[in-house]
């Protein structure tokens, strides 16, 4: 999957990133799990200086993160 992240502020430039999504049904109680795994930036960590070898500063990495969602009986999850 592609997304665009935007912050509220001038300050910080508009990140872009690559990562995949896998979703799984926990048995049959209603439990999904959702986890975003990012699949660039890692082979290059920093952004280096087209003159130098060095790095100038670290890129920016998403973490994977995810997220456990419960059906309720009244229609909505939590």
């Amino acid at each position: 999957m592609y997304a665009e992240f935007q912050f509220p502020s001038p300050l910080v430039a508009t990140r872009e990133c690559y990562f995949l999504r896998f979703c799984s049904q926990q048995g049959a109680d209603g439990i999904w799990v959702v986890v975003d795994f990012p699949v660039d930036g890692f082979h290059d960590a920093t952004i280096q200086s087209p003159t130098s070898t060095t790095s100038l500063f670290p890129r920016y990495r998403r973490r994977p993160s995810g997220v456990i969602v419960q059906e309720v009986p009244n229609g909505y999850s939590k």
